[in-house]
């Protein structure tokens, strides 16, 4: 059994073995001692702390096997983007070009950067340990935490966006990145990410200024122009069935793209109840989403049946799972 909780600092060393296994691109899990306990006492303070509006609060999520209390998988919700500087994206726009005599495209594309209009909230840092990828996993590790935005919205934004890694191919190298950033700063894709992470502002201003025509680029780079990368492709299906959409953003980095979805038409937020708990009974296996709505984040996949009193039945093995007891509130969907 799996459950979803918020992170603690004691999961700093499974934390760390995680992002040894990640593969390049997933900034959100620093290969870093130092920074990843920065974060994680940053999210112990962000779950902690009474919440009026939304701020740099960070919301980080562990996914622990229950039987082994190893922490398999994590994600995380940033509750506003930064206001110092925020990391500006590249747009994609066509433009009609002028009606010619002479043969011509009658579209032109081009990639311009355009920093954020306003600070939105952000989906981001999900990994799951390859040997986990199983039984429900990912979609606990997903939902669970729109499950915590569902009581607690005003925390966050109105707008809530999530980037999705772009294409790397198996030795490491980003297209896109070769055929655009690498000339306004040239070091490898390995490097620039560690420049990202560390260096977030100094990255952003050095990104272009001007104008990049898309037909200038080589043709394998343009197709990469808001592609996923094969193992982000689920995550893409997740979101766009809880109602985010696809803008016309693309990250800086690896040109990966950005969904976006306002807060309360998220399909798990409009779509799930609360009940409070009758008792704990024997039940068949099912994959609802179960998840507590007070204190302690936690959440867990199970069956849930209805007494027809307007509470509800849990299985046994849910009352350990999500610290809870008959007559708790729990929300499921």
């Amino acid at each position: 059994m799996k459950v979803l909780r918020q992170a603690r600092v004691d999961d700093l060393d499974d934390l760390y073995q995680l992002s040894l296994s990640a593969s390049l691109g997933v900034t959100n899990l620093p290969q870093n001692l130092d920074l990843l306990k920065g974060k994680l006492l940053k999210a112990e303070e962000s779950f902690q702390k009474e919440v009026q509006r939304a701020s740099d609060e960070i919301y980080i999520f562990s996914l622990e096997d229950f039987e082994s209390g190893k922490v398999v998988g994590t994600s995380s919700i940033i509750a506003a983007s930064p206001s110092g500087y925020p990391m500006p994206y590249f747009k994609r726009i066509s433009e009609k070009s002028e009606e010619l005599a002479i043969p011509h495209l009658k579209e032109i594309d081009t990639l311009q950067i355009h920093p954020p209009k306003s600070r939105q909230s952000e989906l981001c840092g999900l990994f799951l340990d390859a040997n986990f990828r199983q039984h429900g996993a990912g979609k606990l590790l997903s939902l669970g935490r729109l499950a915590y935005l569902a009581d607690h919205l005003k925390r966050f934004k109105q707008n809530l966006f999530a980037d999705l890694r772009g294409v790397i191919n198996k030795e490491g190298e980003c297209l896109f990145w070769n055929a655009i950033l690498r000339y306004f700063c040239p070091v490898t894709f390995e490097e620039a990410i560690q420049l990202y992470i560390f260096e977030p502002e100094q990255f952003a201003k050095m990104l272009p200024k001007h104008s990049i025509y898309v037909a200038l680029l080589p043709k394998e780079a343009q197709e990469l122009i808001g592609a996923v990368h094969k193992h982000t492709r689920p995550a893409l299906d997740m979101l766009s069935e809880e109602g985010f959409s696809l803008t016309n953003e693309i990250h800086p980095l690896d040109g990966g793209p950005k969904l976006m979805a306002n807060l309360r038409q998220i399909h798990s937020i409009q779509n799930s109840s609360v009940a409070r708990v009758d008792s704990f009974e024997d039940l068949p296996d099912d994959d609802r989403l179960l998840s507590t709505t007070q204190g302690p984040f936690y959440a867990c996949l199970g069956s849930i049946k209805s007494n027809g009193e307007g509470k509800v039945l849990l299985p046994h093995f849910a009352k350990e799972a999500l610290h809870i007891k008959e007559g708790d509130l729990i929300r499921y969907l």
